[in-house]
């Protein structure tokens, strides 16, 4: 297991260094860059009350001058996004725009605000002209939203074609931050290439132990090694850096499902979903569950939530195959088998129908079987299908 750093000490050490400027200031109140300064880390340890109080000192003071008015009302926005205050950070940011200004962390910061509220499409809209520019797309926080926002619209493909062109590698190692090569390594997880995922992330948790994104890769493939109690403890800590992220507790719901702790996978599913409402990965999980716990009539609608999302995808038609073989609905079983084998001729879950129709898969014990194939292997290595199939698009 990668070793976990703690992040205490340079925490500690930021508020020691905020305590230095405050005092500085003290005796040089009209000190731009300290000010500046005193802003950022004050905002870095989530001292937002000392952030906000810059803020007003520095518009008393730098009122007449519209270079610096235009600095601290970047840093008011800011700190209206770290208090979630979306609405007035998007006016103080397109206020910005109005005027003329095109630093790139304007374009970048309302690009966040828009992922922030699930408008992926408009985010990518916003930062596409950064990515345009050499200067911009190699600002670390360019390089990480885009790889967010395409991982979210379900372009993994596009996500990584960018990383592999725009990122330089030294010995054929990118040479990135903790951030973006966890990003990229969950990436590299639904491309399958397993290989690059696992020593990406793998980098990222050595530069930063709690790197969310390589946390929920390293947990989700040691759930396809079978290696449950990893599984939980590296999913456990995902959660405890963002108790929301929608990945990690579908990860962890799957944890759950192949522990047969049924109603926790439900749960987690259900909290996933308030998250990430598209991700059909997860609403098949939960359509898994139902089906584990004999609840046909729950995962029918499940299938159906998911086929709302995607009318293509092959293991959604499979799976109402799966509650009408069991229902005895052999018709409908049928044409819905037909359709999953049209879309994809791996479709496991037709291939599971079918079994029930040939009285091959009584035993509800088997459901566990698929769902494990479903998570299962086709790598030499012990990865999971979860990147092509359960789990894609998250």
């Amino acid at each position: 297991m990668t070793e976990l750093h703690s992040q205490q000490p340079a925490q500690s050490a930021e508020l020691e260094r905020l305590v230095r400027l405050e005092a500085y200031l003290q005796s040089d109140p009209r000190n731009a860059s300290l000010l500046a300064d005193a802003f950022d880390t004050a905002i870095g340890v989530g001292r937002h009350d000392a952030a906000r109080r810059f803020v007003e000192q520095a518009e008393a003071l730098f009122d007449g001058q519209s270079e610096q008015r235009s600095h601290w009302q970047f840093r008011r926005a800011s700190l209206c996004m770290a208090t979630h205050d979306d609405l007035e950070a998007r006016r103080l940011l397109e206020a910005l725009v109005a005027s003329g200004e095109t630093h790139p962390a304007i374009a970048c910061n309302l690009a966040q605000l828009s992922f922030r509220h699930a408008a992926y499409a408009e985010a990518l809209e916003q930062l596409q002209p950064l990515l345009e520019r050499d200067d911009a797309s190699a600002i670390d926080e360019v390089r990480v939203l885009a790889l967010r926002i395409w991982h979210r619209l379900g372009q993994v493909t596009q996500a990584l074609e960018w990383f592999d062109a725009s990122v330089p590698r030294l010995d054929g190692v990118p040479v990135a931050s903790a951030t973006v090569m966890g990003v990229a390594s969950l990436l590299a997880l639904d491309a399958q290439r397993m290989s690059d995922a696992k020593a990406w992330s793998t980098h990222a948790l050595t530069g930063d132990g709690t790197q969310m994104e390589a946390l929920v890769t390293r947990g989700t493939i040691a759930l396809a090694e079978d290696d449950i109690r990893q599984a939980r403890q590296l999913l456990g800590q995902a959660l405890e850096v963002n108790a929301e992220d929608g990945r990690a507790w579908s990860a962890l719901a799957f944890v759950d499902m192949l522990d047969m702790q049924l109603a926790s996978a439900e749960t987690c599913f259900q909290r996933s979903l308030k998250t990430m409402p598209e991700h059909i990965g997860t609403w098949h999980g939960l359509a898994w569950c139902y089906l584990l716990q004999q609840k046909l009539q729950q995962a029918r609608e499940i299938f159906e939530q998911a086929l709302a999302i995607d009318r293509n995808f092959a293991e959604s038609h499979g799976g109402l195959a799966v509650v009408d073989a069991i229902q005895d609905r052999r018709e409908q079983a049928e044409q819905s088998i037909a359709v999953a084998l049209k879309l994809d001729s791996r479709s496991l879950a037709a291939r599971y129908a079918q079994a029930i129709l040939r009285e091959e898969a009584n035993d509800p014990q088997a459901i566990r079987t698929l769902a494990r194939h479903l998570l299962g292997s086709n790598e030499a290595a012990g990865v999971i299908r979860v990147a092509d199939r359960v789990m894609k698009g998250g």
